[in-house]
């Protein structure tokens, strides 16, 4: 292996460490949850070292992704519909990735302000931000909590980690981050903040901590401020019943791809 490989596997390794025992420390109701963690990383071992590790490889992967949605939205943009769910199914056997929907939901809704909550490695943000390009305006606002464990669904434990010594959104290309804007912290915190100061958003991208609380807090907090025929995107929608509840609440019509939940406003 590579020094800069062993070095930064050494400082992640360490980091994931120290931050899982103050985590087990401070929950030890989750000892279970955590030994199920622990054993299924371990099986898993190579593919999650890679993951957040050898980094250079995932960057070069993820710019090829974009370009190649790119060319697939020439192929379907023109007729598809984020209003029906005939569109989403048709899309389905073509994206391989579920990020890449948003690359197509920015260009047929050309916002000006977009929030996402929860960017990590960045591979949602390069879609959005590229989009965002494409449609020649907008700017995208995101808020996240770097290394970061959390207790979600029936107590599974997750981890939103990034490699040693990297930020948030190392895998934009440079030339996509001019009409970006990055906030670190909790959308506790940061959210409330940021809607108030925007008065307005066109969409709002949900991809941070998957627990009921913190779902339930940021699409309440979200809605008043997307504009009529906006839209709330919400990924990982099977971790809790809490997306389902809120569109059932606001009596939403909601649509789904993958594990996206998409709200019409």
């Amino acid at each position: 292996m590579e020094l800069k490989y062993l070095k930064r596997a050494l400082l992640w390794v360490k980091e994931l460490s120290i931050t899982l025992l103050k985590f087990w420390i401070n929950n030890p109701k989750e000892t279970p949850a955590i030994l199920v963690f622990i054993l299924e990383k371990l099986i898993a071992s190579p593919r999650f070292f890679a993951k957040n590790v050898l980094v250079e490889k995932h960057t070069k992967k993820a710019t090829t992704a974009i370009n190649k949605t790119v060319l697939l939205y020439k192929k379907y943009g023109k007729s598809f519909d984020y209003t029906k769910q005939k569109s989403y199914e048709v899309l389905e056997p073509h994206l391989w990735s579920k990020f890449q929907i948003l690359y197509f939901l920015v260009r047929k809704l050309k916002p000006k302000n977009v929030v996402e909550t929860g960017v990590a490695a960045g591979e949602s943000t390069g879609y959005i931000l590229r989009a965002l390009k494409d449609n020649g305006f907008g700017k995208l606002y995101s808020i996240d909590l770097p290394f970061q464990w959390y207790i979600y669904g029936n107590h599974k434990l997750h981890l939103d980690s990034l490699p040693a010594g990297k930020i948030p959104g190392f895998l934009v290309p440079a030339n996509l981050k001019t009409n970006w804007k990055l906030f670190l912290g909790n959308t506790r915190d940061k959210l409330p903040v940021l809607l108030k100061e925007l008065g307005e958003i066109n969409i709002f991208f949900h991809d941070s901590e998957h627990s009921d609380k913190t779902m339930a807090f940021e699409y309440e907090t979200c809605w008043p401020y997307i504009k009529k025929n906006g839209l709330l995107v919400s990924d990982d929608i099977s971790y809790e019943k809490t997306f389902k509840k809120f569109t059932n609440k606001i009596k939403a019509i909601f649509f789904r791809f993958q594990e996206f939940g998409i709200i019409k406003k």
